[in-house]
């Protein structure tokens, strides 16, 4: 609802604020607008980091290739089978082998 006044604004709301005697430096991103009283501010916190465990191939890397915005690096990263044949992708045409222990 742009360029609409309105009485009030729930969580989520983009909303526009005349604020009267503050500068637009004085105002940073992620800074929050609140009723005096109603929040506590906070400095720092405590928190738990879980994980889950990735397989990844021996060389470490995960298959993409990040800086040039790909999947791979071209046949130098395809992956080989027990007999040294590239194993294909689907992606590129050619169904992958099928390999029985």
């Amino acid at each position: 609802m742009f360029r609409k006044l309105l009485d009030q604004g729930q969580a989520g709301d983009n909303v526009g604020i005349l604020l009267r005697g503050t500068k637009r430096e004085d105002v940073q991103r992620g800074q929050v607008l609140a009723k005096p009283g109603s929040i506590t501010p906070h400095t720092d916190f405590t928190s738990e980091v879980l994980s889950s465990p990735v397989l990844l191939p021996p060389d470490g890397r995960d298959g993409h290739d990040r800086a040039a915005g790909r999947q791979g690096n071209g046949s130098a990263g395809r992956q080989r089978g027990h007999d040294g044949q590239a194993v294909g992708s689907h992606r590129h045409g050619r169904r992958p082998a099928f390999r029985h222990p």
